[in-house]
């Protein structure tokens, strides 16, 4: 290879954009953080009641919040309870509550699932697997103020203890 003095300038210009699309590439590559979507918090004095919706959830995850659905803490976006049933071995439910409203929102049904969330975030991380020895598949779910929507998707390998 040539030393860098002496590749010509339009080289060197070509040698310099392809850097800085690379570099661009990686960090745009980086996956979202709870920190990248904050929320600005309110005080809210007293939980609305539940309301939970005709359809979207089991119906277990339905008799839950029909029993117990003001359970549970402001945690999500500001507003929300990130509420969790489990429905079987190694699988949960969550829906979003709304505090303010008692709207609830259907989430999912998880297998091996995991969630990442904070209160002063609209960020929701979802992670799941098929078991043991299988890989975690992230999706990153971004409050709009109407509904989750995926912003980011990834799958990482298993790694062995």
């Amino acid at each position: 290879m040539a030393p860098l003095d002496a590749l010509t300038g339009e080289t060197r210009m070509y040698i310099a954009l392809a850097t800085s699309l690379l570099l661009a590439l990686a960090v745009a590559a980086a996956p979202p953080q709870l920190e990248d979507y904050p929320v600005e918090l309110t005080r809210i004095d007293h939980f609305a009641p539940t309301r939970p919706p005709h359809d979207g959830v089991t119906w277990k995850m339905d008799m839950y919040l029909r029993g117990d659905g003001q359970d549970g803490d402001l945690d999500f976006a500001d507003r929300f309870t990130v509420y969790l049933a489990g429905c079987g071995s190694g699988c949960i439910e969550y829906v979003l509550i709304d505090r303010v409203s008692g709207e609830v929102h259907p989430g999912q049904t998880l297998n091996n699932g995991r969630l990442a969330h904070r209160r002063d975030s609209r960020l929701l991380i979802v992670t799941q697997n098929d078991g043991y020895g299988h890989p975690d598949r992230i999706e990153y779910l971004l409050w709009t103020g109407e509904r989750l929507e995926r912003i980011a998707y990834e799958e990482r390998a298993f790694v062995p203890d």
